[in-house]
């Protein structure tokens, strides 16, 4: 009996290990997700401020026009802030174009290890070590 008592608890130690695993893979998807909302909050912020230049560009354009205006000024000013907004734009694509799938194996990953430590704790298909013993077909 004490041989089964120690295999259960080396059971026990690997899912609360496994269970800290998980929680720490969540814990950076929460931060992963962090990043998203202030991305979307900048995001937001730089529509805001391409209101204001739009804004500038129909002020300058009521102006006289000529080589050094106020709207060539502004126009340049603009064409300088949507490329920084492009390369941001494209940063954070890039970075969560793949994050849902992670998201989602992640998950997938966690609830199939539990479940087959659990499975194998309450059959008791476990070797000396708590490892699962698993069928290998070759």
């Amino acid at each position: 009996m004490s041989r089964s008592n120690d295999t259960l608890k080396q059971i026990e130690e690997k899912l609360d290990s496994l269970q800290e695993t998980v929680e720490n893979r969540l814990d950076a998807l929460t931060n992963e997700l962090s990043l998203v909302v202030r991305g979307l909050s900048l995001m937001s912020e730089t529509q805001g401020a391409h209101s204001d230049m739009l804004a500038e560009v129909l002020t300058a354009c009521s102006a006289d026009p000529g080589p050094n205006t106020e709207l060539s000024t502004a126009l340049d000013r603009i064409s300088a802030a949507m490329e920084t907004q492009t390369e941001t734009l494209t940063a954070i694509g890039d970075h969560l174009s793949g994050l849902g799938q992670v998201i989602e194996m992640s998950v997938v990953r966690g609830v199939e290890r539990v479940d087959q430590m659990n499975r194998a704790k309450a059959t008791g298909l476990v070797d000396e070590d708590g490892v699962i013993i698993e069928d290998i077909d070759y």
